[in-house]
This record gives structure tokens, C-alpha cells and sequence, in this order.
């Protein structure tokens, strides 16, 4: 609902600009793998057919799509801890060298409030806590 995320070119173009296995390996030093759905790839019904990949052409192309100029698209990601700003370092290189797009890091140690800048993009943790696969619906509900 705000530009320059309302437009779904551009989604598609940061998504395609990201390198998300050098994300693994700088902010996880490698202990990790790539998501390619809000679940893994181990629980039942999970689909990665047609799922977003690194590819900085197709990230170009979605971009001029888009009808957008990366000078349009800057943007500031807030980086909670030490793994996040790792993280947050791997997209904001990724997006310039892919796209010529600015992003600035803000990291902050405590959680936020009326006085925390605004910010458009936050990296966070999700965790899912159910630790039965089989309790987990695969379909809509």
C-alpha cells in the first residue's frame, strides 16, 4: 500500500535481485537453507513449483516494468541484531550492484516505539512452534 512496494513489478524485482543463498551464508554462516515458502520444504503439502529465483536479468526486467528508476525505490530496512544486519548488508549490496537501488540499514538494540524511526522494511524472525509436521493444515481452512 506504500510506494514503492504497491507495485507488484517491483516486488518481483527485489525479489529476483536478492541473493538468497549468500544471505544464508553471511547472516548464517551457512547453517541454513533457502525458503522458497513460509513453511519448509519438509512438511506435507508444501509447493515451490514457479517460486522466485535469484536472477539479476529478470530482476532488471521486472524493475522496468514496474515504470519505476531505482532513485524512486530507496528505502531503509531496521536490523534488530548482529545476524539481521548481516542479512540486511547481503539485500542492500544485492539491490545496488542488481538494480542501482539505495538502501540504508538502521539497527536498533531495543524494541521499538513511539521514537523509533520509520522505517519501510523490518528484518525479523518467524518460527513455527508446532513441532508435530502432521498438525500442520495443508490446505486453507
Amino acid at each position: 500500500e506504500k510506494a514503492p512496494f504497491d507495485n507488484v513489478d517491483f516486488r518481483r524485482a527485489i525479489d529476483a535481485a536478492v541473493d538468497k543463498n549468500a544471505v544464508v551464508q553471511v547472516a548464517l554462516n551457512g547453517q541454513g537453507s533457502v525458503s522458497d515458502s513460509m513453511l519448509p520444504e519438509c512438511f506435507p503439502g508444501v509447493v515451490t513449483d514457479g517460486a522466485p529465483t535469484y536472477d539479476p536479468e529478470k530482476a532488471k526486467e521486472y524493475l522496468a516494468a514496474s515504470g519505476l528508476s531505482p532513485a524512486d525505490c530507496t528505502f531503509s530496512i531496521i536490523c534488530s541484531d548482529d545476524t539481521k544486519l548481516r542479512a540486511g548488508q547481503v539485500i542492500q549490496s544485492s539491490l545496488k550492484e542488481n538494480l542501482g537501488i539505495d538502501v540504508t540499514l538502521e539497527v536498533i538494540t531495543r524494541l521499538p516505539s513511539a521514537d523509533t524511526p520509520p522505517a519501510t522494511y523490518w528484518l525479523t524472525a518467524w518460527a513455527f512452534t508446532t513441532p508435530n509436521p502432521s498438525t500442520v493444515p495443508t490446505r486453507p481452512v
